[in-house]
């Protein structure tokens, strides 16, 4: 009896000392979305234009305030070797050299996005050498964001959206929260019934 007290109480022992010894907890207070800035938005809420780089130049429009919209003055164009751009108001675009956005009557919003050498505008892709965004004139928008950064535009978006889901998977990765405290119960356990046996 004695002897198979103090086996199994060593038994328990070891079998706690390896769930401790192997827990293992990812820190995922830490988890940040990446945060980007965008090289031009114009906000009809508040009736705001932002040009975040300071070397560039703001477009030439006006806002109206009646009817919520920004008409530009004169055409503006963004040189941009890549960018995400997402633009509602009575407007249509046209792909050359350029993505041109011009006046049309109809409201639409345009997603567009231009990265290694792909322009994607909703569904359609076209494979052409880009130089950037031009605004024609007269052109009414209510709402525009340009970034000149669409990967880490799109990631910020992505963790934005997906951020309990990706919080969940980081605490999934590691080991499960029972295992620390199981592991110290079964080393208590180990060195009661060893000691216990060792009475006998």
């Amino acid at each position: 009896m004695k002897r198979w007290l103090k086996l199994f109480g060593i038994v328990l022992f070891t079998i706690g000392f390896v769930l401790a010894a192997t827990y293992d907890r990812p820190n995922c207070s830490g988890i940040a979305c990446p945060f980007t800035f965008p090289a031009l938005e114009l906000k009809a809420n508040s009736g705001d234009v932002f040009v975040w780089p300071p070397d560039a130049t703001p477009p030439n429009v006006t806002y109206n305030a009646s009817g919520g919209y920004f008409v530009f003055l004169s055409d503006y164009f963004v040189p941009l070797q890549e960018f995400y751009l997402k633009v509602s108001g009575r407007a249509g675009f046209n792909v050359s050299g350029k993505l041109t956005i011009f006046p049309r009557r109809e409201f639409r919003e345009i997603e567009a996005t231009y990265i290694n050498g792909t322009l994607q505008v909703g569904d359609a892709l076209y494979r052409r050498n880009i130089r950037g965004i031009l605004v024609e004139n007269g052109t009414r928008i209510r709402e525009m964001a340009v970034y000149d950064d669409p990967a880490t535009y799109k990631e910020f978006k992505y963790c934005t959206e997906h951020y309990e889901e990706i919080v969940k998977a980081c605490r999934a990765s590691g080991s499960p929260e029972y295992q620390l405290p199981l592991g110290l119960g079964l080393m208590l356990a180990g060195i009661a019934l060893f000691a216990y046996g060792m009475k006998f």
